[in-house]
């Protein structure tokens, strides 16, 4: 299984940082385990966030930023030093969870597609999915709506629907 580290950026920017995650007794820990990844933090419960160093030593090979800061959570991700090394930075195997009318990972009506999205993109060789379609098929089945790929691109890349960051 996948080391995989969750980056919640839900919160305010001045709070949590690269450290702001969840634990095992988390919703979005059951989702990590649905897809078959090992989050590092499953062990931990009733946590918001971890001490850097020992998230750095675990070296995870995935990450995952969900929550309305993921893009400069990225950023800071990426241009921190001390993040350099860990594989998941080394390998840029770094994934924002799309945002729709919130970020999918927070009980949204879309987690079927997060579902299939993030198996896929966790077990490329195993999950054929074509976001683009899928998620279009999904919002044209339960809302009626016939999404863009440019919309659905701005989805995947934790933007408004007018394509602006949110944080």
């Amino acid at each position: 299984k996948v080391k995989t580290y969750f980056i919640d950026a839900s919160g305010a920017l001045d709070v949590g940082g690269l450290t702001s995650t969840i634990g095992g007794d988390h919703i979005i820990a059951e989702w990590f385990n649905i897809i078959g990844v090992n989050l590092v933090t499953k062990e931990y419960t009733n946590i918001s966030s971890i001490n850097e160093e020992e998230i750095l030593e675990i070296n995870p090979d995935a990450i995952w930023i969900g929550g309305w800061c993921e893009n400069t959570r990225k950023e800071q991700l990426l241009n921190d030093p001390k993040w350099t090394n860990i594989n998941a930075v080394k390998n840029n195997n770094i994934t924002l969870v799309p945002v729709g009318f919130v970020s999918y990972e927070r009980y949204a009506v879309e987690a079927p597609i997060l579902l299939w999205y993030s198996a896929s993109m966790m077990h490329p060789d195993l999950i054929e999915y074509n976001a683009l379609v899928e998620f279009n098929k999904f919002f044209k089945e339960y809302f009626g709506v016939d999404v863009s790929a440019e919309k659905i691109g701005y989805m995947l890349n934790g933007l408004s629907p007018i394509g602006e960051r949110m944080d």
